[in-house]
């Protein structure tokens, strides 16, 4: 029986059927990075000289500290251009990255690996 293609392409060239064994080995990191050899941002670091892991438990205080850290990124991020923004418009950023849920999501997970 003979199987016609259905689309172009039909001429594939021959596969070789060689029998040879692949050389690459594919190494994987055994251990994550701990808190330790994490080294902090350095916008983030005035957060993380002024708060600990036990922090991360008060709502009030996870709150402040994302404000912090979102505050800190939008001005390394910006820069000059910062000064650019009104107020508003600088609020409105902060604020949107703060709750936005990937952005958050992460931002926890970052101060929960860095924070002693």
């Amino acid at each position: 029986m003979e199987i016609k293609p259905t689309g172009p392409g039909a001429n594939l060239p021959p596969v070789s059927n060689n029998d040879q064994a692949v050389n690459k080995t594919f190494s994987k990191p055994t251990e994550a990075p701990n808190a330790a050899s994490v080294t902090p941002d350095l916008p983030l670091s005035s957060v993380l000289a002024q708060y600990k892991k036990a922090d991360l438990q008060d709502p009030a205080k996870v709150e402040k500290m994302l404000s912090e850290c979102t505050g800190g990124l939008l001005e390394d991020v910006l820069g000059p251009a910062n000064s650019s923004l009104s107020a508003n418009e600088s609020s409105y950023v902060k604020g949107w990255l703060q709750n936005d849920p990937s952005v958050r999501g992460k931002l926890l997970n970052y101060l929960e690996r860095v924070l002693k």
